[in-house]
């Protein structure tokens, strides 16, 4: 018997269903860092997760923070690009040093230190994190670039499928509170039968 890994499982799983990206009501920066992030051909796993975090970011209604993502526990070059740079996506960070980066996945500290409410909006980071530690890998690195990539692909997923089934989980309970509707409007507990 095979057993995946998770992000083996997720990718197993995800070839059998396609994502089929809604584009439509996209708000500039999601569409900006998108078309950035495709741009950089960086593999199917890559944009597995830059299209779940779409899915994710559609779930969550493209909400964004009031408050600026932190910028402790992070490599010098992300600390300077979110307080210096941020929504400037072409001014990418020179990383001079690899390892702080590769150190947390290459997720520039956001994944290990807590986010709190800026979660949704911190998977940003994350992804242009991986995106700038790719620039940077060298030989040596680039499998843990590619391992760093399936966990935040199936990470991004997962919080996504959550988020769509608790919508879900919501709709159906509230529908299930007003009362099922047929077609002639009327709730179905007070059809009446008609016998045929």
């Amino acid at each position: 018997m095979t057993v995946l890994s998770a992000p083996a499982a997720a990718e197993a799983e995800e070839d059998d269903h396609p994502i089929m990206l809604d584009e439509e009501g996209w708000p500039s920066w999601l569409r900006e860092a998108f078309d950035y992030m495709e741009n950089q051909r960086l593999g199917k796993e890559f944009m597995r997760a830059v299209e779940w975090w779409t899915v994710l970011e559609r779930a969550h209604d493209f909400e964004t923070s009031s408050r600026g993502l932190g910028t402790t526990h992070r490599p010098p070059e992300v600390h300077h690009w979110l307080r210096v740079q941020r929504r400037v996506l072409d001014k990418t960070p020179i990383i001079a040093d690899e390892a702080p980066t590769a150190c947390c996945g290459g997720s520039g500290g956001l994944i290990c230190s807590p986010t709190g409410a800026n979660a949704i909006n911190g998977l940003l980071i994350v992804l242009l994190s991986l995106v700038w530690w790719h620039m940077a890998a060298s030989s040596e690195t680039l499998d843990d670039w590619n391992m760093a990539v399936a966990d935040v692909a199936y990470v991004v997923m997962a919080m996504a499928r959550r988020k769509l089934n608790e919508d879900q989980q919501i709709r159906e309970s509230k529908r299930r509170r007003e009362g099922a509707v047929d077609d002639d409007q009327q709730p179905l507990s007070k059809r009446r039968r008609v016998p045929l």
